[in-house]
């Protein structure tokens, strides 16, 4: 089947500081580009793959919030890990770690750096 999300942006304010905030919670690195003039900094993805691909986003008409649609990030096996990083990041947790169920595993909501609210999951096929 195919996935329905093959594509997210999360709008920035200022971008080295996202970038920071993002490598600091999730330990990965960024492809930066500049593109229809906006910088652009991409999450590691296997773009060969149908996997779901993604970018912090600074340009026009992109505001941070809290409100809205929740992209969530893959935290990996262990949620507790990422979210132990949150605050010293700068960011804040708006929900805490949550079970949803022996097949989904867990869920959190974080305010990021830049004032978007975002959603960060452990699917259960990670857990161990």
């Amino acid at each position: 089947m195919r996935a329905t999300v093959n594509w997210f942006q999360i709008p920035v304010l200022i971008m080295e500081r996202a970038i920071s905030f993002y490598s600091d919670i999730l330990s990965i690195e960024f492809n930066r580009i500049r593109l229809l003039n906006a910088d652009i900094a991409i999450f590691p993805y296997d773009q060969k793959s149908s996997g779901t691909g993604g970018a912090l986003y600074c340009g026009l008409d992109f505001d941070p919030s809290i409100h809205g649609t929740i992209v969530f990030l893959n935290a990996g096996p262990t949620l507790s890990i990422v979210l132990d990083k949150v605050e010293e990041a700068g960011g804040t947790i708006l929900k805490a770690k949550t079970y949803l169920n022996s097949k989904r595993g867990y869920i959190a909501h974080i305010g990021d750096s830049e004032g978007n609210r975002v959603g960060l999951h452990a699917q259960y096929w990670q857990l161990k």
